[in-house]
């Protein structure tokens, strides 16, 4: 194997960040990472200021897994601003929030994938095995409609333009 070669797949090695404020969850989904994809480089960041400093350390981040609860972003909002820092990566949610509603808003603000911490090993290592893979995972519960509002304060072209933007 010539050294051009070695250079070009140490250069392509994916380069994963976890963000997850539990050092043991963070270390585990490193571990469960480096199974699926032997050659990823992995680094972990307990919050979204320490991220950004591993994202400026690296040229290119590929994937991010994102925890929903850190201490410094509420809700959704670190999703959204490491989406506008890091717009190429990849970005899949790992939260214990398993919510079909919270999911679907995740798929909304530029999640890639969701993964929850409550699934079974197999479960969870299939699904982060199709994010680095592929790209993406939606979990079952998304690709269910979402339950149906009352119509007692829409129209009915009010109530058709929520129902397809739920499906």
């Amino acid at each position: 194997m010539g050294a051009g070669k070695i250079a070009w797949e140490l250069k392509h090695m994916p380069r994963v960040l976890i963000i997850d404020d539990h050092p043991l969850v963070a270390r585990a989904t490193a571990n469960e990472v480096r199974m699926v994809k032997r050659d990823a480089e992995t680094r972990l960041a307990h919050s979204i200021e320490e991220a950004e400093r591993v994202i400026a350390e690296w040229e290119e981040t590929d994937t991010i897994l994102l925890d929903l609860r850190l201490p410094d972003t509420e809700g959704l909002s670190g999703l959204v601003h490491l989406h506008k820092v890091v717009p190429k990566a990849t970005i899949a949610i790992i939260s214990a929030e398993d919510d079909p509603n919270v999911m679907r808003d995740a798929f909304a603000q530029g999640a890639r994938g969701y993964l929850t911490k409550g699934r079974d090993i197999d479960q969870f290592t299939d699904g982060l095995r199709k994010v680095l893979d592929y790209g993406f995972y939606f979990p079952p519960e998304v690709t269910t409609p979402a339950p149906s509002l009352p119509s007692q304060h829409l129209t009915d072209r009010e109530e058709e333009v929520v129902r397809a933007l739920a499906l």
